[in-house]
């Protein structure tokens, strides 16, 4: 059961490890257009501009990069916790039925 409560509270952490880096990749991304919306307005700012909107974009997949990895752990954790949970239930429906077996004999 420990088991269980352990793998559930390490996927919704890593759940909204998922919404943050999700948040973080949508403002980067939305930096990154801000940034090339903004290079062709002067010509000699757009060097800086195109490249804190490359830097912006690369850091941007890097957060939906990191976004997946922990949906997908978190999916993981959560596949384990239900497994443990199904494991105590079983266990519990099994003594159960144990001791109801050792009261009938």
């Amino acid at each position: 059961m420990y088991m269980a409560l352990w793998f559930q509270t390490t996927a919704l952490q890593l759940l909204f490890t998922a919404l943050w880096s999700l948040s973080t990749a949508l403002w980067f991304l939305s930096m990154a257009f801000w940034s090339l919306s903004t290079a062709p307005w002067s010509v000699f700012r757009a060097p800086w501009f195109l490249s804190t909107a490359l830097w912006s974009m690369s850091t941007a997949f890097w957060s939906l990069s990191t976004a997946l990895w922990s949906l997908s752990t978190a999916l993981w954790f959560l596949s384990m916790a239900l497994w443990f949970l199904s494991m105590a239930l079983w266990s519990l429906s099994t003594a159960l039925w144990s001791l109801s077996t050792a009261l009938w004999s």
